[in-house]
C-alpha cells in the first residue's frame, strides 16, 4: 500500500509587503495618462497580468491621479501610488485674431482662436479673455489666461486705426423751399 504524496500549494503573499517605483509628475495631454511602474516583492520584480493587474484613477485631467496594483495569482491585496498631472501652459500655443481694427466709438473685443496642436480650445472652459480699454486710436490689448487643464497667459496687441468716412451712414436731406435765408 502506498501513501499518498502531499500536495504543496504555493504560499499566497500580500502586496502590502510590495513596493512600487516612484512616478514623476506629467503634463496634461487631453488623453489618459498611464505611467509604467515597477512592482517588487523583496528583490523579485513582479509581472503585470501574472502577479498583479494595474488600474488607473483620475488619470486624464490636471490634478492628482492614482495607479492601483491589485494582486493576482500568488498575490493578494492591493497597493496604490499617487502622481500629479500638471496643467499645460498655453504660452506657446497658436493664437489667432485680427491685427487691425477701425475706431468704433466703443470697446473693441477681437474674436480669438487658440489651438493646442490641432485641438481648438474653448473660451470659458480652457481659457478666459480680458480686454484692455480698446476704445482709442493706437494699440489695443487682449489677455488670454489658461483655465481648467491649462495655465499661463498670452497677451496680444492690435492696432485701432481711424475709421473711414465712407463707412459712416447719414440720413438723407429733405427738399426745402427757397426762402432767401440760410437753411
Amino acid at each position: 500500500v502506498s501513501t499518498p504524496s502531499k500536495i504543496v500549494l504555493p504560499k499566497v503573499k500580500s502586496l502590502s509587503q510590495a513596493t512600487m517605483s516612484s512616478i514623476n509628475s506629467v503634463t496634461y495631454t487631453g488623453k489618459e495618462i498611464k505611467p509604467s511602474v515597477t512592482v517588487k516583492y523583496g528583490d523579485k520584480v513582479l509581472l503585470n497580468n501574472t502577479d498583479y493587474t494595474i488600474a488607473y484613477k483620475n488619470n486624464t485631467n490636471a490634478g492628482n491621479a492614482s495607479v492601483i496594483i491589485t494582486g493576482k495569482g500568488n498575490f493578494t491585496g492591493s497597493i496604490s501610488k499617487s502622481f500629479v498631472i500638471k496643467k499645460r501652459s498655453i504660452e506657446k500655443f497658436s493664437c489667432s485674431m485680427g491685427s487691425k481694427y477701425s475706431y468704433s466709438g466703443g470697446q473693441i473685443k477681437p474674436s480669438i482662436t487658440i489651438k493646442d496642436g490641432t485641438k481648438t480650445l474653448k473660451n470659458g472652459t480652457d481659457y478666459t479673455v480680458s480686454y484692455g480699454k480698446n476704445t482709442a486710436l493706437g494699440k489695443g490689448t487682449v489677455k488670454i489666461s489658461g483655465k481648467g487643464n491649462y495655465t499661463g497667459s498670452i497677451t496680444k496687441t492690435f492696432t485701432i486705426s481711424k475709421q473711414s468716412v465712407t463707412t459712416l451712414s447719414y440720413s438723407s436731406l429733405s427738399t426745402r423751399t427757397y426762402t432767401g435765408k440760410a437753411i
